[in-house]
């Protein structure tokens, strides 16, 4: 049994019938979004991932992300205390991502950690751990 579809499609000119093939293959370039891909920034303090720490010292972490040519991807930033940013979203490819630690009045920047590089895979999440070199008494 034949589709009602290929007569129809028979009876197009050339350029219509390249313009329907150029279509589908741009759906299917749309298609594969990077829905599925996302970024998980986690950080410590001082190699320690006690979240009091922050709560009775620190207030709040920016965490910024930039593709493989240096272009502002995206940015985050919330309370020390949640120990991680996420990045839903985000497409396959190389990053740098850079850390900032702000006092609990978002004013003083306390520490900066090291640049690092992430590598996000085709529906893969992947996961970046920094550190924010400081030296804190409990």
């Amino acid at each position: 049994m034949q589709s009602k579809f290929i007569p129809w499609l028979e009876s197009l000119s050339i350029l219509p019938r390249a313009g329907l093939f150029a279509v589908a293959l741009l759906s299917q370039a749309c298609s594969s979004s990077s829905s599925n891909n996302s970024l998980v920034v986690t950080w410590t303090i001082n190699e320690s991932s006690d979240a009091a720490l922050c709560t009775k010292y620190f207030g709040w972490v920016v965490v910024q992300v930039k593709d493989a040519s240096g272009n502002h991807y995206a940015s985050s930033n919330g309370p020390c205390s949640s120990l991680s940013a996420s990045f839903a979203g985000i497409p396959e490819g190389s990053y740098t991502v850079t850390a900032y630690m702000f006092d609990a009045d978002n004013n003083a920047t306390l520490s900066t950690a090291s640049p690092s590089a992430a590598s996000v895979n085709s529906g893969a999440t992947a996961t970046d751990s920094i550190d924010f070199p400081l030296t804190v008494s409990n």
